[in-house]
């Protein structure tokens, strides 16, 4: 049976004003990524009494009243087998842990199978305050958000950093295994020495970019000593033969001082070496 809500909902012409930005942009990631993830409400979100955060019309909202006509919840889906995804335990684990540090504040509640047992849920929410229960809906992560974040332009990524592998597949880096990797790095650049290969990713990105380094300063210090000692200029028979003929050319008719023959000589050799045409003193 149609609920009162749904109806007015379909006398208003099904206006649709969005899902909650933060949500949608979960989302977005998330089915990128191959999960899937449903954003719409069914029939039974619709009629349901009172209607909740998947409608339109939500009376459940807080800390205000849901605004109409915006969503203002998600379901994700069990990964597809073989995708190497983290599990929706996995997955949830990462969503509450992210909460709980206050990085995703506009979270209002979640259900999701703590245990790994997608045919059981828990309960997190946060209004304000933490609290957990049991839950009935199960075989999901549902994700719920507060009012007043319609709009609010924030992105998160439960999955952490990817890194592609072969022949293994994609590797899921998390909070954790992103800090120790950031460790490795800081002892490394203390004491020197082998990179420690015991973290994910160092036996590869990280010694890539250690020769890349040691390249870069081979090439700086061959640099700075061709700028410290530059090559000797040297001049062949013909070439000082020219040069000897344009000092001849242009003190002809005068009686040089040795100064007179320097400026002489070092205008003939910057004009032989640049390849510049030669003029004589007056022309």
């Amino acid at each position: 049976m149609t609920s009162r809500q749904h109806q007015d909902w379909i006398n208003h012409g099904k206006p649709d004003s969005g899902l909650a930005l933060p949500l949608q942009l979960l989302a977005n990631t998330l089915a990128a990524a191959g999960y899937t993830v449903y954003v719409y409400p069914n029939d039974a979100h619709l009629d349901a009494e009172p209607p909740e955060d998947h409608t339109y019309y939500s009376e459940t909202g807080w800390p205000g009243t849901s605004p109409k006509w915006w969503r203002h919840a998600i379901d994700i889906m069990p990964p597809p087998s073989g995708s190497g995804l983290p599990s929706l335990t996995q997955l949830g684990q990462n969503i509450f842990n992210a909460r709980q540090a206050g990085q995703i504040t506009w979270l209002k509640y979640m259900n999701w199978p703590s245990d790994g047992n997608l045919s059981r849920a828990v309960q997190d929410r946060w209004e304000p305050n933490h609290s957990r229960g049991s839950s009935s809906d199960t075989g999901h992560i549902h994700l719920s958000s507060t009012t007043g974040v319609e709009v609010l332009d924030v992105s998160y990524n439960p999955l952490g950093t990817v890194l592609t592998s072969s022949p293994g597949g994609p590797v899921i880096l998390g909070d954790d295994d992103i800090l120790a990797i950031a460790d490795a790095v800081a002892q490394w650049a203390t004491v020197k020495g082998a990179l420690p290969a015991n973290h994910i990713g160092a036996g590869v990105n990280l010694n890539v970019l250690n020769s890349k380094l040691a390249a870069l300063a081979s090439d700086v210090t061959a640099v700075k000593a061709a700028v410290a000692t530059p090559p000797a200029v040297t001049l062949s028979p013909d070439q000082l033969a020219q040069v000897v003929a344009s000092v001849v050319a242009a003190l002809q008719g005068v009686v040089p001082t040795l100064a007179e023959i320097d400026t002489a000589v070092d205008r003939a050799v910057k004009a032989r070496l640049d390849g510049a045409t030669f003029h004589t003193a007056g022309s």
